[in-house]
């Protein structure tokens, strides 16, 4: 269980405005190690066992519409967008000794009454404009509902993008006492194939679900909380009290950068050259190249530097910062310490998992 109220705080997961670059970083006497810790260490030695399969359960609500037909468009569907988004998520976990399963779903309102709110309107405000979660708007059903509980995951989907201005929101590290604080919500945009889950937004969905997943098992973001002052913002790295010290310090998540359009036009080339070539196959063996050499040298250039005065450079494709879902397509990754910790927060907040 987390020690600190910070830690049961939700970790958002934003709007993106949009959804690898050529050549390798300069200067690279800045440029972060790529390797975890030293070998023999514990880290190294959790980051090394085998995998740890967690299972899903997803919830999906519903609602009628003034014809008596069943909403969101698309509901029908829910589960196979929901299989589809975890197949994705496995591909980009490939290497990390994690993996997820769906054991359980439930969109029929007819046979789980919970999942049926009584209008859109009523839907809607599920996931409201005013920022406030799922489970302060609608979770008084979390409790309940909730299935094989902590050993697995389980996902609250409801909403749409607007009026909530958020993907989806996790806990860092979910917790394994109460699911209260420890399941996921997704909003259904980011599920439906008609939205986020789908090539033409480059997987955003199935980036977002891999994005929560990483805060339930212990990755905080990569960037310092909001509301920190933009002339202090480089004074602490964000993760490297937990033990993370080989991602950058960073000012803040890739796409509020002076040169954030410059990152997205990058990425964007990086994903239409080879070898990549707009290959989703090709994307999925080359991330999991990348994790199983521990490298993502290719995600350092010296033009992509919120914190010039820190060693190295900002992570375009790392799964714990707030970038455009091309850049997570052409060069995401996460690093070697971020796999330690996800291994040793598990083991030590939920090891039923």
């Amino acid at each position: 269980m987390a020690s600190a109220l910070s830690d049961l705080l939700p970790r958002l997961r934003l709007q993106a405005p949009g959804s690898g670059e050529e050549g390798s970083a300069q200067g690279g006497g800045r440029r972060l190690r790529g390797g975890g810790p030293d070998e023999g260490s514990e880290e190294r030695q959790l980051r090394q066992r085998l995998d740890v399969l967690v299972p899903t359960v997803w919830h999906f609500l519903s609602y009628r519409d003034d014809d008596g037909s069943l909403g969101p468009p698309g509901i029908r569907g829910a589960c196979a967008a929901a299989a589809r988004m975890t197949a994705l998520a496995n591909q980009r976990l490939a290497g990390s000794g994690f993996a997820v399963a769906v054991r359980e779903c439930r969109a029929d309102p007819e046979g789980y009454r919970y999942l049926l709110k009584p209008s859109r309107d009523a839907w809607l405000a599920c996931a409201p404009a005013s920022g406030d979660y799922f489970y302060a708007a609608c979770g008084s059903i979390i409790r309940p509902s909730v299935v094989d509980f902590p050993r697995s995951i389980n996902i609250y989907v409801a909403g749409e993008m607007p009026p909530s201005t958020m993907w989806g929101y996790g806990f860092v590290p979910g917790a394994a006492d109460d699911p209260f604080w420890g399941h996921i919500g997704l909003l259904w945009d980011t599920v439906t194939p008609d939205s986020q889950n789908s090539p033409d937004a480059y997987e955003s969905g199935a980036f977002t679900l891999l994005h929560e997943l990483l805060h339930h098992w212990g990755l905080p973001h990569t960037f310092p909380p909001e509301g920190i002052p933009a002339n202090t913002s480089c004074e602490q790295d964000a993760d490297a009290s937990r033990g993370v010290r080989d991602t950058p310090t960073v000012s803040a998540p890739v796409w509020t950068q002076p040169w954030a359009t410059a990152a997205f036009f990058s990425c964007l080339r990086t994903w239409e050259a080879p070898p990549l070539q707009g290959d989703w196959g090709a994307s999925a063996s080359a991330a999991s190249a990348r994790a199983a050499a521990a490298g993502f040298a290719d995600d350092q250039l010296s033009r992509f530097d919120s914190c010039p005065q820190r060693p190295g450079f900002d992570q375009l494709g790392n799964y714990m910062t707030y970038s455009w879902p091309v850049c997570l397509a052409a060069l995401g990754h996460v690093t070697p310490d971020q796999v330690a910790l996800m291994h040793a927060m598990t083991a030590h907040v939920n090891p039923d998992m």
